[in-house]
C-alpha cells in the first residue's frame, strides 16, 4: 500500500511540475514579447504575444491589447493610382500618398522625375521632355515607408 501511495504522490508532483514549467514558458514568451515591443520589433513582438496567449488564457486580454498597439506602429502606405499616363508632349501628374511615416520615392530618370508636394500627401510625377520616339517610355517609381514599398509606373506616350 505504501508503494502505491508513494507512486501516486510522485505522479501528482510530476503533473504539478509540468504545469509550473508550462506557465513559466508562457510567462517567458510574454516577457520576450514585451522586450521586443520596447525594442520596436513590432512584428516579432506580435508573434510572441500570439504564442503567449495561446498557451495561457489568462494572458489573452493583455496580449490582444499589445497586439493591436503593435499593429498600429507598423509602417503603412497607400497610393491613389497604379499607373500614371502623361501625353507624349510631356507634362505632370499627381498621385495621392497616404502614409503613417515619412516616405521616400526612387526612380528618377533624365526625362521623368518624382517630386514630393509641399503638403507631403502627393507625389508629383514630372515628365517634361517630349517623347520623340515611336516607342512608349515607361518609368517605374518606388514609394517607400521604412522596409515596405509599393511600385507605381509613370508613362509618356
Amino acid at each position: 500500500m505504501s508503494i502505491l501511495k508513494t507512486t501516486l504522490i510522485a505522479a501528482i508532483g510530476m503533473i504539478a511540475f509540468a504545469q509550473h514549467v508550462e506557465a513559466q514558458n508562457c510567462s517567458d514568451l510574454y516577457k520576450q514579447a514585451n522586450a521586443l515591443r520596447k525594442a520596436k520589433s513590432y512584428e516579432q513582438a506580435i508573434n510572441y504575444y500570439q504564442r503567449a496567449k495561446s498557451c495561457d488564457s489568462y494572458l489573452t486580454n493583455d496580449c490582444n491589447k499589445w497586439i493591436a498597439w503593435c499593429r498600429k506602429q507598423l509602417p503603412k502606405i497607400e497610393v491613389s493610382k497604379q499607373v500614371v499616363t502623361i501625353p507624349y508632349q510631356g507634362g505632370d501628374a499627381s498621385v495621392g500618398i497616404t502614409a503613417n511615416r515619412n516616405w521616400q520615392v526612387e526612380g528618377e530618370t533624365p526625362w521623368c522625375k518624382p517630386l514630393k508636394s509641399d503638403d507631403l500627401n502627393k507625389l508629383i510625377v514630372q515628365c517634361r521632355t517630349a517623347n520623340d520616339s515611336i516607342r512608349n517610355k515607361t518609368q517605374t517609381l518606388t514609394v517607400k515607408v521604412g522596409d515596405i514599398y509599393t511600385r507605381r509606373a509613370g508613362r509618356t506616350s
